[in-house]
């Protein structure tokens, strides 16, 4: 029989309680710990959180997930018992499930030889997100088949991380990009469509009249950004916005 404590993290990393059961032993190892030993099989401590998480998801303490997204609940500590129980034949009975959404934790009370014992423990949200399956170079460009689906913790996708793979596809890398990592917004960037220096069309649009004419663009542009533009021949700066077709656009009756 194999003897399984907190004290022994080696041979205690999975097993929590050993069952079913006939001839269990609860063994003694002090205050707030305990171990369930048994010669047949064994409750691990994902068949514990299995239960937990189920219990948590039914009675509404926990919001149901879909396919996209997971809740991980990890247990804190084992609970030792203080004298052995020789007559124990019974699965351990889960009573209750507290979630404390806030601070990201749970507390699971069992019914064991009429006795409560608590499990605590942590929550955490994963969710899938885009990621490259390969390393890409800086300039060039995502493509569909670079992209793979990874379940992460939502708190390791800070502020600006993507996570829908059309604001991935056909960006462009500004650095290194490493496969398998969260993006940011801030690490990719759209095609440029005008380069900073360049001459490009002006197209002049009011409601009645459109006019053309050419200019130098004073800053780089991708589809939808608003850059600075001179005038051929007033020289006039302008602010126009960049087009598909590469052209900088200014609305509302500009001239030059």
């Amino acid at each position: 029989m194999i003897l399984l404590h907190a004290n022994n993290p080696l041979r205690c990393s999975k097993a929590l309680w050993r069952g079913p059961w006939p001839g269990i032993i609860w063994a003694c190892l002090g205050s707030l710990f305990i171990t369930l030993c048994h010669c047949h099989g064994v409750i691990d401590r994902d068949t514990i959180v299995q239960q937990i998480q189920q219990h948590a998801v039914n009675t509404g303490a926990l919001p149901e997930t879909d396919a996209e997204e997971e809740w991980e609940l990890t247990l804190n500590r084992f609970v030792n018992l203080d004298k052995t129980f020789p007559g124990l034949t019974e699965m351990p009975a889960l009573l209750s499930v507290q979630v404390d959404p806030a601070q990201k934790q749970f507390l699971s009370i069992w019914r064991v030889a009429e006795k409560e014992v608590r499990l605590s423990g942590t929550i955490t949200h994963k969710i899938n997100v885009p990621v490259l399956n390969k390393m890409m170079p800086k300039g060039s460009t995502v493509q569909t088949t670079d992209i793979i689906w990874k379940r992460v913790r939502e708190h390791d996708v800070r502020a600006g991380g993507i996570r829908e793979s059309e604001n991935l596809e056909g960006k462009v890398a500004r650095r290194q990009l490493q496969p398998g990592k969260v993006i940011n917004d801030g690490q990719v960037h759209k095609p440029l469509l005008i380069h900073r220096n360049k001459i490009v069309p002006i197209l002049f649009k009011t409601p009645n009249i459109t006019l053309k004419t050419f200019g130098k663009a004073l800053s780089s542009g991708a589809l939808g950004d608003e850059i600075q533009v001179m005038n051929n021949t007033s020289k006039r700066i302008l602010v126009g916005q960049v087009t598909a077709r590469g052209s900088v656009l200014i609305r509302g009756g500009a001239d030059d």
